[in-house]
């Protein structure tokens, strides 16, 4: 190690070309990986984190009966789908004290889970029971107020074999009021309720044996790039389905992806294939310049693998010094960007930039250098080696 230290100190000013090329090159790869990282984080936040864009329905034209609880079961087995939600078309009244001052909707019965998809805040402490009612329904401010409201609904009876309708009334709480009407492909005056209590009213609704009549299933996908895939999945189940969504090019989303990654890594590769070359050839250059130092080495005894560590302690030491100063400027410019432009590009990534020096400083620098000693050293045991070094 201390005569590493001491070849290195004499020998420092050779090694700038080095040291400065890796710098050159680390700064330029943090800059990028910063922007990138940047662009793509606010691209997925911004545009995939919409909440409007999770939703996908589900329906048919040709055929209601296609719309089944089956069917439902089979596309929550598709991977990428959190819940399948099934919409029912029954209009209900809703009343407080005075069905004058009463409104109407229709419900969406969601499970607990997949209300902060809907964009509620204030979630119920439990998923048993709750109603939201949408906001854009006549009188809808009345009943946030109100600790009890009253739904009117029918029911199937049977009585002595005949099979009849009757009124029948639930009372429920309004949980608060929620501005559902943003989810484009609901419809307007929809409102969510708990699933229990929504099929009930719909299984009461319904003839004795029958399923409940639905008119499309809302299905939620967390991970709007997988879009695509879940269609492509619901339209092979049955050709009468089609789908509709949000975003009926999500199929762009994972192309832009694609896009950005392959523009990166094509720059990433161009860069370091330039600053490969040119530290490659700083190396030789220098150890070409060392040779009488190896030479003598070799010929006072001392062994092979002793020459190689003194001379890549050295550029081990190169490593490090250019790594320093590579995170010390990267991170100096990148604070100049946060404070003239607003874009922090350096705390969410401290631990990437780090990783990514040291792993690029050891590829570039410390293995290189080991392939160029250990290329040299095997000319060692050539008479011709010690005569082109008298030369």
């Amino acid at each position: 190690m201390e005569t590493s230290i001491l070849f290195f100190k004499r020998n420092y000013a050779k090694y700038k070309s080095v040291v400065f090329g890796l710098i050159t090159f680390l700064l330029l790869i943090n800059i990028m990986f910063g922007f990138i990282s940047s662009v793509v984080g606010s691209f997925q936040s911004n545009v995939v984190g919409n909440s409007s864009l999770y939703f996908m329905q589900v329906s048919t034209l040709n055929n209601g009966a296609v719309l089944t609880k089956a069917l439902s079961e089979k596309i929550q087995r598709i991977p990428g789908v959190a819940a399948v939600i099934p919409e029912y078309p029954n209009v209900y009244t809703l009343y407080g004290k005075s069905k004058a001052l009463g409104t109407f909707t229709t419900f969406l019965g969601v499970p607990y889970k997949t209300l902060m998809y809907f964009g509620v805040k204030n979630q119920p402490s439990t998923s048993k029971e709750f109603l939201y009612l949408n906001q854009s329904v006549p009188n809808s401010i009345n009943f946030k107020r109100l600790n009890m409201v009253h739904i009117d609904a029918i029911r199937y009876i049977t009585k002595g074999g005949v099979i009849n309708t009757e009124p029948y009334t639930v009372n429920m709480r309004v949980t608060d009021l929620s501005n559902i009407s943003s989810i484009q492909i609901l419809p307007p005056n929809i409102s969510l309720i708990d699933q229990r209590t929504a099929n009930q009213l719909a299984l009461s609704s319904t003839p004795p044996g029958k399923e409940p009549s639905v008119m499309d299933f809302v299905v939620i996908v967390p991970n709007v790039s997988k879009m695509n895939f879940v269609s492509g999945k619901i339209q092979l189940l049955n050709s009468y389905l089609e789908t509709r969504y949000d975003l009926k090019s999500t199929h762009q989303l994972p192309q832009f992806a694609v896009l950005v990654v392959t523009v990166s890594v094509t720059l990433f590769a161009i860069l370091f294939a330039i600053s490969l070359f040119n530290i490659r050839s700083s190396i030789k250059q220098l150890l070409t310049m060392r040779l009488r130092d190896i030479a003598l080495f070799d010929i006072l005894g001392v062994e092979i693998r002793s020459i190689t560590s003194v001379f890549l302690t050295e550029f081990v030491f190169s490593a490090v010094i250019s790594l320093l100063s590579a995170l010390f400027v990267t991170f100096v410019v990148l604070e100049l960007i946060r404070v003239s432009f607003a874009i922090d590009l350096i705390s969410p990534y401290v631990v990437q930039y780090i990783t990514i020096d040291i792993l690029l400083a050891i590829v570039m620098i410390v293995i290189t250098a080991y392939i160029e000693i250990k290329r040299i050293e095997r000319k060692l045991i050539n008479t011709q080696f010690y005569k082109e070094i008298i030369r």
